[in-house]
Order: structure tokens, then sequence, then C-alpha cells
């Protein structure tokens, strides 16, 4: 049974915020590293193309959840409002 999403637009404002505030300092730490010139290769390349697929995969799931909700209906899950707002500043 797929259970309705519910009106949770707060919800996707906030996570479309902290994603892109995630970003944000994300980029200004990598352009940091970049204007360094020091660069060190930890990982190997299979590792690398891993996390580089997982990232869009990420990135396709959240902004699926903050513009089209309701294509993400199979997965809802119905929690109380007071977890839901728990579980945002683990995100």
């Amino acid at each position: 049974m797929i259970v309705p999403v519910p009106d949770d637009i707060e919800f996707r404002i906030s996570i479309a915020v902290l994603f892109a505030l995630t970003l944000i300092v994300r980029s200004y730490y990598q352009l940091q590293s970049l204007r360094s010139g020091k660069s060190e290769k930890f990982e190997s390349p299979g590792n690398v193309a891993f996390r580089s697929i997982a990232g869009v995969a990420l990135f396709c799931g959240i902004a699926v959840y903050v513009l089209r909700p309701q294509w993400l209906e199979w997965a809802s899950v119905p929690f109380p409002l007071w977890l839901r707002w728990l579980g945002v500043p683990v995100e």
C-alpha cells in the first residue's frame, strides 16, 4: 500500500537549505585545496569512480525529493512529526 506524501514543504525546504550549505562549504575547501597546489592521491581510481557515482545518485535523490516528492511515494514511511524533525539535524 502506498502512503500519500503529506504536505511536507518545511522538510523539503530544510533539506534543500542544508544541502546547499553543505555544497558551499565543500566547494570552498575544495578550492582551497586546489589553490594550495599540494595534491596527494590516497584513493584508488575504482574508489573515486564509486564515490562519484554515489554522489551523483545522492544529488539526484535529494533533487527529486525537493522538486517532485510524489515520485518517491513508494519509499515513504509514516513517521510521527516529532521524529521527522529530530532527523533534520542529522542530515
